[in-house]
């Protein structure tokens, strides 16, 4: 393995920090909307994200081959 070792642990804990302070600043609004919306909405939250990756890429890309 290369000298740039992941520390999985150390990651959840930064993650979960961030999602605590994002959810006192913000809402739970994942719990919101499963709460309103039931289980479903989950799928469609993802989906959403991963279009604004996917979306990301394609902008970058297309942006790299200018």
């Amino acid at each position: 393995m290369g000298t740039n070792k992941i520390d999985f642990a150390e990651l959840a804990i930064a993650l979960a920090q961030t999602l605590e302070e994002k959810n006192r600043a913000y809402g739970n609004s994942y719990d919101e909307s499963i709460d309103t919306w039931g289980t479903r909405s989950m799928g469609v939250r993802i989906e959403d994200k991963y279009n604004r990756i996917k979306h990301s890429f394609i902008i970058k890309f297309e942006n790299s081959r200018k």
